[in-house]
């Protein structure tokens, strides 16, 4: 998809998150800053940190940890993969969300998620117990993701066709 597909599709996705219950009571959100190809969250985020609290990842090593987010003049690149991260958000404490946006590469209709490979949504999925939505279009949804022993579904995904 090109940008302004990417960019239509993805305020679809958010006008049904933002009539969701879930969301609507959560005070506490986890989400990612969006790289070009995914669902994209910075205006999302922006438009609704000034009622919630954000929390976005940043990866330090092979595990993450989730920092609050203080405006987009305080994210940064400091990874591999290009994903800005926030460089001065005070840490929040996993047990702390109450909602969590989950980026994936590919979702099925059993919630299962392929990321990109490395694992770590997978190892926060564990540790958060708030539920987990995961972002996709709809060309994201294939019949069946290989599942591994250590790999985590979430709860449900929006689409810009629907929660399920």
């Amino acid at each position: 998809m090109n940008s302004d597909e990417i960019h239509h599709q993805s305020k679809l996705i958010f006008q049904r998150i933002e009539q969701d219950s879930v969301f609507l009571q959560a005070r506490v959100v986890l989400a990612f800053w969006s790289l070009k190809d995914e669902v994209f969250t910075h205006d999302f985020i922006v438009k609704w940190s000034k009622e919630k609290t954000f929390a976005l990842p940043v990866m330090i090593g092979d595990s993450m940890e989730i920092r609050e987010f203080t405006g987009v003049h305080y994210l940064q690149n400091q990874n591999s993969f290009g994903v800005l991260e926030p460089i001065n958000g005070k840490l929040i404490a996993w047990d702390n969300i109450e909602f969590a946006l989950i980026p994936g590469v590919a979702f099925d209709f059993n919630h299962n998620r392929l990321g990109r490979g490395k694992g770590y949504y997978d190892r926060i999925m564990h540790q958060i117990s708030a539920p987990k939505a995961g972002l996709a279009f709809d060309y994201q949804w294939v019949e069946h993701v290989p599942v591994g022993l250590h790999d985590k579904s979430v709860d449900f995904v929006f689409t810009p066709n629907g929660k399920f």
